[in-house]
């Protein structure tokens, strides 16, 4: 207990390390001024995310596609498109992520979310060893790298490439990309909902 004490950053990776929830419930200041609205269903699908992620790290085989059908304004694109890849990283730095949306400026805008969150202050306290590869750094394209103990040849700490994001629109080329995981959000405009062809 005193260990804990004294070292309230430690409790706190820990904690985030063994829950995705804890991890959304505990960044979502960083992402959102408005207060966390808890659910059943957003504990639910936390569950079912960490199984996801750690039968991928397992490099176990997919049993099923995880698909995810929830009313506009239920936490859906926060969860799995901004906190999701963001924890995996902390636990997997290595892990690859490709995420998709119906248009490519809503892809943008999550992947630069979770790219900020990364970035902030209250991230790098909780964990300083995970950061954003400073020559791969773009809304649609970036790479995690984690600063290893020690000192390299130049005496500037060690850095091991890790994973990735890459954002694009539904429809696109992806030829020469590769992902541990694949994220589609919202893959058809509502607009579009209510045609058999953009259905199909």
């Amino acid at each position: 207990l005193m260990q804990a004490l004294n070292n309230p950053v430690a409790v706190t990776r820990e904690l985030n390390n063994r829950s995705l929830y804890h991890f959304m419930e505990y960044f979502w200041p960083v992402y959102s001024s408005q207060p966390f609205k808890t659910n059943w269903h957003i504990v639910k699908l936390c569950k079912e995310l960490e199984k996801l992620a750690e039968d991928v790290a397992a490099r176990k085989p997919r049993d099923y596609d995880l698909i995810i059908n929830v009313p506009p304004g239920t936490s859906k694109t926060v969860l799995t498109g901004i906190m999701f890849p963001a924890w995996c990283w902390t636990k997997w730095y290595w892990m690859r992520f490709i995420t998709a949306s119906y248009s490519k400026d809503l892809a943008l805008e999550t992947a630069e979310y979770s790219r900020d969150l990364i970035r902030s202050t209250e991230f790098q306290r909780i964990y300083p060893d995970i950061d954003i590869k400073a020559d791969k750094d773009t809304k649609s394209n970036f790479r995690i790298v984690k600063k290893a103990p020690g000192l390299s040849a130049s005496h500037l700490p060690k850095v091991v490439s890790g994973g990735s994001r890459y954002s694009t629109s539904v429809g696109s080329t992806l030829t020469g990309f590769h992902a541990d995981i694949i994220i589609i959000d919202d893959p058809l405009n509502p607009k579009q909902a209510a045609s058999d062809v953009e259905l199909k």
